[in-house]
């Protein structure tokens, strides 16, 4: 039954393997709440975000995928976010691997009003407005969207957006492609 703390004691080893192991079991246990409650209990959130980036991409993808999990949990999404995950989910957004997830868990913070003025400290904003602009398919992944739309809702990272050379090229996407996710 006490599985959970000591996968998460688990997490201070140095073993690779042991480490990949233990994070790919908290992920399939965070499916259940009770579970999801005693990793957020334990102080998950400290005990994973060393390993944003990690020593390897299996490792990295592990544990965003976890983190994903647990995001939709709003306190241990508070408790990422204090550890300082948002500048890591960023620089993220630059390798294309982990790019889907790091896009998932950056919405789900940005639903936080709280979280929204942490963006316009990061690069968020730009890179967000590259992908959107230069998303190779007509319609942009809602995904991003949604983080785009949600980031906008903030004052401060609105007028991160709304400079001429970002609004001209949102824009000419959004008369070009028609994409009604866009226009929002």
């Amino acid at each position: 039954r006490a599985i959970t703390p000591m996968l998460i004691q688990m997490l201070s080893r140095k073993n690779a393997e042991l480490l990949l192991l233990a994070i790919a079991f908290l992920k399939k246990l965070s499916i259940f709440r009770e579970n999801k409650d005693e990793m957020r209990d334990q102080g998950v959130a400290s005990a994973i975000i060393k390993f944003v980036p990690g020593n390897s991409d299996e490792m990295t993808m592990a544990v965003l995928r976890l983190m994903l999990n647990l995001s939709f949990d709003t306190e241990v999404r508070g408790e990422l976010v204090k550890e300082g995950v948002i500048p890591k989910l960023v620089e993220l957004l630059k390798r294309p691997q982990f790019r889907h997830v790091a896009l998932k868990l950056l919405y789900q913070i940005s639903m936080d009003d709280k979280c929204k003025s942490m963006f316009t400290y990061t690069e968020c904003i730009p890179i967000v407005i590259n992908m959107i602009q230069n998303f190779p398919e007509r319609m942009v992944e809602k995904t991003l969207v949604a983080l785009g739309v949600n980031l906008a809702t903030n004052s401060r990272n609105a007028e991160a957006m709304a400079t001429a050379e970002a609004l001209n090229g949102l824009l000419s996407r959004l008369f070009q492609t028609k994409d009604p996710l866009l226009a929002k």
